[in-house]
């Protein structure tokens, strides 16, 4: 589900898209500007339709290049705008085909369009390519000829409305498919990502084993079944492994 910092709204159409791309990524977003606003501190980008902002400091590289390639596979223009360029990092989206975008921000569209980030400076753009760029209309025909049920419950209940697996064909581990050269890297890194999970969720639980069975052993020396010198090489032996914090 959206975030929505206070104030931050914006059109239907373009929630819409934003509720798309966060099945697709299987990411929450966090809406920290959104349009209609002053826009002041946007160059005007925000002062119509079908712009947002979206915070990034909670997300990891990987997570965040799966928002910016789903929010370009559903028809936004989006950029992740960094430190570098001038700005508090966030990932900037604008909505192609919102039919109230205010003139900054079709502007910006076209940049998309001519591969370009969207800046003053006239930069390239720095994010995944789309090979065809598609609107949000364009992205639901396609997904209407591969699932002409979508968002309907079938007999057996389930819910039919299109998943990650529809929109990019991958099977496991929430990767992405190698789309582009940054699809390239993304996939593997998510690959990296989804090892490293793994190899985290397996240190815990068995740092919280270690735990108990080192608990145990004070609970048996306090109690006199085994002796200091027991319980110290059990610890010795558990600490090998690299638990630390044990009971003494």
């Amino acid at each position: 589900m959206t975030t929505w910092l206070a104030g931050a709204r914006t059109d239907a159409r373009t929630r819409t898209m934003l509720d798309a791309a966060e099945r697709i990524a299987d990411l929450q977003t966090i809406v920290v500007q959104g349009s209609y606003s002053d826009g002041t501190a946007s160059a005007g980008t925000h002062a119509g339709g079908g712009a947002l902002d979206l915070r990034t400091w909670h997300l990891t590289t990987l997570q965040r290049g799966r928002l910016l390639l789903a929010l370009r596979t559903v028809g936004f223009a989006a950029w992740y705008r960094t430190k570098a360029q001038g700005f508090d990092p966030h990932i900037h989206a604008i909505a192609i085909g919102c039919s109230d975008l205010s003139p900054s921000a079709r502007a910006q569209v076209a940049d998309y369009y001519d591969r370009k980030n969207g800046l003053a400076n006239d930069g390239p753009d720095d994010g995944p390519w789309m090979r065809p760029i598609k609107t949000w209309e364009q992205y639901q025909a396609d997904q209407n000829e591969d699932l002409p049920d979508t968002g309907t419950p079938d007999d057996d209940g389930d819910d039919d409305m299109a998943t990650p697996e529809d929109v990019w064909g991958y099977e496991n581990d929430g990767v992405v498919p190698n789309t582009d050269a940054f699809g390239v890297l993304v996939t593997t890194m998510a690959k990296a990502d989804v090892a490293a999970d793994k190899a985290d969720y397996a240190t815990k639980q068995l740092n919280s084993v270690a735990a108990g069975v080192s608990a145990l052993s004070k609970a048996l020396r306090d109690n006199g079944v085994i002796t200091g010198a027991q319980h110290t090489a059990v610890n010795a032996e558990l600490s090998g492994g690299g638990v630390p914090g044990l009971p003494r």
